[in-house]
Order: C-alpha cells, then sequence, then structure tokens
C-alpha cells in the first residue's frame, strides 16, 4: 500500500486507506485474484491490527472456464507422443484423466485387463478405480514390451520405471512426480505449441472433448472421479 498511500504506521492507517486499496486493485486486477488480495487485508486489519473497522467488502469468486485444447490440438498432442512410455502418459491423461501424481502410484497388478479396470490409490474423491479403454490397453501392453528391467527388485511392481537421465531405473515415485511435467513439456514442444501445456489442461480438454462428443456426463464424472456433476 505504500505506493498509493504513502508511509503510514499501523497506526495511522484508517478506513479511507484500505477502501483507496481496493479501488486500486480493481483497477488493476483481475476479480479472482482480488478475492485474495482483499481478504488478506481484512485479515491483517482484523487478526493483526485488531481494527474491523478497516475492512472491506471483498468480491466473490467468479466461474471461469478453462482455456482447453481443441480436438485437433489434442490429435496433435497425441501424435508427438513417440515413445511408448510418453504415449502411455499421453493416453492415461486423456482417457484415464489421471493426475499427475497418480503416474507415481500405478502398479503393473493395478490393470485388470479382463474386467477393463485400473485400480488406483489414494485418489481425492474415494473412486478406486477408472475404466480402462481400449486406447489405454492398447498404449499399456505396447509399453510393456518396451519396459526397462528396474534398477532394484523391490521396484518390479511399478509400472514406470524411467528410462532416461539419473533416474535411470527407478520409479517415478511421489518425489519424482515433476518428471511427468517434463515429459509433458517434452511433448508440448515437439508439437510446436506455443501455449502452455501442463497436466491440468490436458485434463480439463479430454473432458470437454468428451461433451463435444456428448458422451455421457455421469461416464465422464465417474472417469474424472468428481464428487459433484458441477464440477464435471
Amino acid at each position: 500500500m505504500a505506493k498509493n498511500l504513502g508511509y503510514k504506521t499501523y497506526g495511522e492507517l484508517n478506513s479511507d486507506d484500505t477502501y483507496s486499496y481496493k479501488i486500486y486493485c480493481i483497477d488493476n486486477y483481475k476479480i479472482n485474484g482480488n478475492v485474495a488480495r482483499l481478504n488478506a487485508i481484512n485479515n491483517f486489519t482484523d487478526g493483526f491490527l485488531l481494527k474491523p473497522d478497516l475492512r472491506i467488502t471483498a468480491p466473490k469468486s467468479v466461474q471461469l472456464n478453462k482455456p482447453v485444447l481443441n480436438e485437433l490440438e489434442i490429435k496433435r498432442y497425441i501424435n508427438n507422443a513417440y515413445t511408448p512410455l510418453e504415449n502411455l502418459i499421453v493416453i492415461y491423461q486423456l482417457d484415464g484423466f489421471l493426475r499427475p501424481g497418480e503416474f507415481s502410484k500405478l502398479k503393473i497388478s493395478h490393470h485388470d485387463i479382463e474386467n477393463q479396470k485400473l485400480y488406483l490409490d489414494e485418489t481425492k474423491s474415494g473412486d478406486k478405480s477408472v475404466i480402462l479403454t481400449p486406447r489405454m490397453i492398447e498404449a499399456y501392453k505396447k509399453y510393456l514390451k518396451y519396459r526397462i528391467k528396474p534398477k532394484y527388485q523391490v521396484h518390479s511392481y511399478y509400472l514406470i520405471i524411467i528410462d532416461k537421465g539419473t533416474h535411470y531405473g527407478l520409479p517415478i515415485t511421489t518425489n519424482r512426480s515433476d518428471l511427468i511435467g517434463r515429459y509433458i513439456k517434452k511433448i508440448a514442444v515437439k508439437g510446436g505449441f506455443t501455449k502452455k501445456i501442463y497436466s491440468y489442461l490436458i485434463k480439463s480438454s479430454a473432458i470437454t472433448n468428451g461433451f463435444n462428443k456428448q458422451i455421457n456426463p455421469k461416464i465422464l464424472q465417474r472417469q474424472a472421479r468428481h464428487k459433484n456433476i458441477e464440477k464435471t
């Protein structure tokens, strides 16, 4: 606030000052960002200054549609996943709606090909499985043919074993789940994407693409493991 109000001690602040800061935020930032900014001021005036009269009204968050990849961009993303591991990651993102941290928990034994189910541990919504689509099964079987031997026997049940770099032969465990993001960036670069490509953009794009293809919303909700259809 010093930039706009001049330098004041905490004791010199008044309601005009906090209101002026609110106007500054409204003029320079978007609504959803101001929700946090203005609520932070209220927490400060209430909890630290003990001056509730300096509070300002904060706006409510607005629901915004996320920018997503269109169908042609999704195809381009798939086509630039050259290796069996890259293809597995891409297809599991698009068909299974997997989050980055879930890749690190994938086990070979989690795949029930006969019943077309992929079992997951510790999901946010509590759902323990997703449907194994034909594309996922194909990507899974192809990857197993090229999956390298784990460096240690104790890691033999992990599905994804890192095939390059300093972690060669090790699984993508929780503390290495950022490697999924690196694979995504690598695929995006090969595809010539100029926009930022990240995991949750892929998931949102896949869900939107499903709606555009008139897939039953309940199926998309189940696959995305959302507790509420509104979130889907």
